[in-house]
């Protein structure tokens, strides 16, 4: 009955929200269902990978320099504090493709809650954001 009563509310609001797009109604329906139910998700907004990790932004800022160190990403910047953290890296040219810049952002959600941004390149690379994602997170197991 609780959980009724959540998508009375939500779903109204994912109606009104979505517009007319297929794809718009498609985003709002999963956004919907991640808070009628509670659960996590992973967004991919406008070229940045979007995800909430329950680990203290250190654990995720050593995890996402283990992975650049893996994946053989010379890691060109890198800062950390308690509330947020910034790695940006070079991912080298691959057959006939140039380089592409990787920055990684972390931000203090609470005590062991980070929101961690993901962008490839200047318009994103959803599945190669993806991979990384995955990678950081085997590390934090």
């Amino acid at each position: 009955m609780k959980h009724r009563r959540r998508w009375l509310v939500v779903l109204p609001m994912v109606v009104l929200v979505a517009g007319c797009s297929t794809r718009q109604v498609l985003t709002s329906l999963g956004i919907g269902a991640a808070v009628a139910g509670g659960a996590a998700a992973v967004y991919y907004v406008k070229g940045d990978l979007e995800y909430d990790l329950e680990h203290d932004v250190n654990r995720v800022y050593r995890a996402s320099l283990s992975a650049m160190e893996d994946r053989d990403y010379p890691v060109t910047k890198d800062e950390v504090s308690e509330s947020s953290g910034r790695i940006e890296a070079a991912i080298p040219a691959e057959g006939g493709e140039k380089k592409h810049d990787l920055t990684i952002k972390l931000e203090r959600k609470g005590e062991y809650l980070t929101h961690i941004s993901i962008r490839v390149g200047t318009f994103g690379d959803e599945a190669l954001s993806r991979s990384i994602l995955d990678d950081i997170k085997s590390r934090l197991r």
